[in-house]
């Protein structure tokens, strides 16, 4: 029997456009399943040069240091246990920046919009608190780890209209368009 108490679910995964449309349609928008994704999209077009390896002794020793670092890393992680708390800055910057948030996150005509960025709270809480545990482990996040995770979730969300544009998540016609909003409203908050 196994038990699983106050879990937090974690999934990177990968997707192609053309399904990426399927998944994300405006059923899931207004249902709150794409808000809880951060969509990250390359649209670096340069070529990355590669080296050719043969055999699989190439830079073993590289290799045994990364893997014992991650080895180690994960051992660490595995004995990370508690709440995560915030000093007083980090506070102070999050009470200053979500009832202004949310009130602009409200005022936008597109409930569609509203959806998207209903979990972008959240979303920079996960992401500071992941800044967070990646330093150390005093689970105390700081105002550098509420900083860097706005401007992280910011940057991505403001690429969801083109996002679910090219993946055609609207083509019934109605549009993402209305998204569009998206972009010009993170623009006003960063």
């Amino acid at each position: 029997k196994i038990a699983l108490k106050n879990v937090c679910m974690n999934l990177l995964a990968g997707s192609t456009f053309d399904y990426l449309g399927k998944l994300v349609n405006d059923e899931n928008i207004m249902g709150g399943f794409a808000s809880r994704i951060l969509y990250v999209v390359s649209k670096n077009k340069e070529v990355v040069t590669q080296e050719w390896r043969n055999g699989g002794d190439a830079n073993k020793e590289l290799r045994d240091e990364y893997r014992e670092a991650l080895v180690h890393d994960l051992g660490q992680i595995n004995e990370l246990v508690g709440p995560m708390t915030a000093d007083r800055e980090f506070g102070e910057a999050w009470e200053a920046w979500y009832p202004e948030f949310e009130r602009k996150r409200r005022a936008i005509d597109s409930e569609k919009a509203q959806s998207i960025l209903a979990r972008m709270n959240t979303n920079v809480l996960k992401v500071s608190m992941l800044l967070c545990a990646a330093e150390g482990d005093d689970r105390q996040m700081k105002i550098r780890h509420w900083e860097r995770a706005l401007d992280l979730v910011s940057k991505v969300q403001m690429e969801a209209p083109s996002i679910f544009r090219e993946s055609r998540a609207a083509a019934a016609g109605s549009g993402m368009a209305t998204t569009g909003g998206i972009k010009d409203f993170l623009i006003n908050q960063i």
